[in-house]
């Protein structure tokens, strides 16, 4: 009833991920907008598009990836201690971490965002240009507590507490759109929109005790038991952005915020928190 019994494991995994990869075609993919009210079937030069060249109203688009990329990995281990308390009893304490190294950035420069007055474009021969390389990484610590109760006497609990920190560039496959918004790769580096830093869960199994006799209402109240789940975390982070008429002359909400310090909330009884952001502590 007082065995300990440790466990280690290590793995390197090569992420599946390969977002705009489809798109690239050689030498160009391209896009054209057909005129309304076509006789069908159409012909074939009415749809053709010569080789290597680009007009007022096909434009080209280009994505490219960097000479050294190479496939996304992550690396994970971890570490658990076991323990065992009498002989329905066990207390497990774990470490787990992970390290995303080379993940996929997607950078994308655009030179035909139109404006919503005018059709205007910063290029005459290319919408955008896509670039593809392994600048962003991810980082997962965790601490994993467990607590599990064997069935006995007819009780069965268990309970699970984890205490983790998720770090990352970017938290998905997502394009970079370039100058609108474009941010130093350091400035992006932060919690992930994933990150729950504590996670905590519980439940039991108890068996009621059946009456004895062979009744009609001893018969109906055997076999009866009683279960319960608790189940609690801490909150999601956010980012605080701003939507804002850039030099395409349109609005964007990729921009953040600049913290200028005090209280991120304030009381609010109107808000069903009862509290709510509070503005002031941001500025343009």
């Amino acid at each position: 009833g007082r065995e300990l019994i440790l466990r280690g494991g290590f793995g390197t995994f090569y992420d599946l991920g390969q977002a705009q990869f489809n798109e690239i075609a050689s030498p160009y993919s391209y896009a054209s907008e057909l005129a309304e009210n076509l006789t069908l079937p159409i012909n074939n030069y009415s749809i053709s598009l010569t080789s290597n060249s680009s007009t007022t109203n096909n434009r080209l688009s280009v994505i490219s990836a960097s000479p050294e990329y190479v496939v996304p990995r992550t690396y994970l281990w971890n570490f658990t201690a076991q323990q065992s308390l009498g002989a329905n009893q066990i207390l497990s304490v774990g470490y787990v971490g992970a390290m995303g190294r080379k993940l996929q950035r997607t950078l994308t420069l655009e030179l035909a965002k139109p404006n919503e007055l005018d059709k205007r474009f910063s290029s005459s021969e290319f919408s955008k240009i896509t670039y593809i390389d392994n600048a962003f990484s991810s980082d997962y610590h965790a601490l994993q507590v467990q607590f599990t109760r064997r069935l006995a006497n007819g009780l069965q609990t268990f309970a699970n507490y984890t205490w983790a920190h998720s770090i990352d560039d970017n938290s998905s496959d997502s394009n970079i759109f370039t100058p609108e918004s474009n941010i130093l790769e350091a400035s992006n580096r932060g919690n992930s929109d994933f990150d729950l830093r504590h996670s905590f869960n519980s439940g039991f199994v108890y068996d009621l005790p059946s009456p004895n006799g062979k009744s009609l209402i001893a018969g109906f109240l055997k076999n009866w038991s009683l279960s319960g789940i608790l189940f609690a975390r801490s909150g999601l982070p956010f980012d605080v952005k701003i939507s804002e008429l850039n030099e395409f002359g349109f609005y964007n909400e990729n921009r953040r915020a600049d913290f200028t310090g005090g209280s991120v909330y304030i009381k609010d009884a109107t808000s069903p928190t009862g509290f709510r952001l509070n503005a002031d502590a941001f500025a343009k």
